[in-house]
């Protein structure tokens, strides 16, 4: 997976921290509620990317698979000398893990399953940005972007770009070339705080 560990650098991780500066500067210095969208293509395909890879990978494709695995290949134990990696201590765990890297390395060259949910994305879904003013910052996780239910049933994306803004993603609205920006309480942030909480194996709590 070497060549495409650099695909992936080259693709998206090298230009992160470019990437990150720029929503700090329009971001936090706009005046608005909504300004001009930027790096659209790049934050939703980046988005969806760590959606599916973090710990716990996208979560339609999870269901369907514990559906698939369920009292069959999850009963499976493989013995520690035969597994690929340490982790993956049953044979619903490999599955996982290999469906996964073929639709990574499908993604990378802009084709599969991520790709074409990453193309529906930037058709069907914006962004919108919030902005702790107060004390409380927000966490980050080893789920570094996820999809949860809130309590109105409706399905909302967040993903913490910095201590002080998170990216959420929601239906499109009319002006989809615009992003939203909202200024939060503390109260909130904590809200969403609970949220990364309840979706992370491990999280980093930062303190201003």
């Amino acid at each position: 997976m070497l060549v495409k560990s650099q695909n992936w650098s080259v693709k998206y991780e090298n230009q992160w921290n470019s990437v990150v500066k720029e929503i700090e500067q329009n971001i936090l210095s706009a005046t608005t509620e909504f300004i001009p969208a930027f790096q659209k293509e790049y934050l939703m395909k980046f988005f969806v990317a760590l959606n599916w890879r973090g710990f716990q990978s996208n979560q339609q494709f999870e269901d369907i698979l514990k559906v698939i695995t369920k009292d069959l290949l999850d009963q499976i134990d493989i013995p520690i000398k035969w597994r690929e990696l340490p982790c993956l201590e049953t044979a619903a765990d490999e599955l996982r893990h290999e469906l996964l890297l073929k639709f990574y390395r499908q993604y990378l060259d802009d084709e599969g399953i991520i790709y074409k949910y990453a193309e529906l994305n930037l058709q069907h879904t914006g962004f919108h940005f919030l902005i702790s003013d107060g004390s409380t910052y927000f966490n980050t996780s080893d789920s570094p972007s996820f999809i949860f239910k809130r309590f109105d049933g409706a399905l909302q994306g967040i993903m913490p770009i910095t201590p002080r803004i998170l990216l959420t993603q929601g239906k499109c609205t009319d002006n989809s070339d615009m992003y939203y920006i909202s200024h939060i309480t503390d109260r909130e942030v904590q809200r969403y705080n609970t949220t990364i909480r309840e979706n992370a194996s491990e999280f980093i709590i930062h303190i201003g």
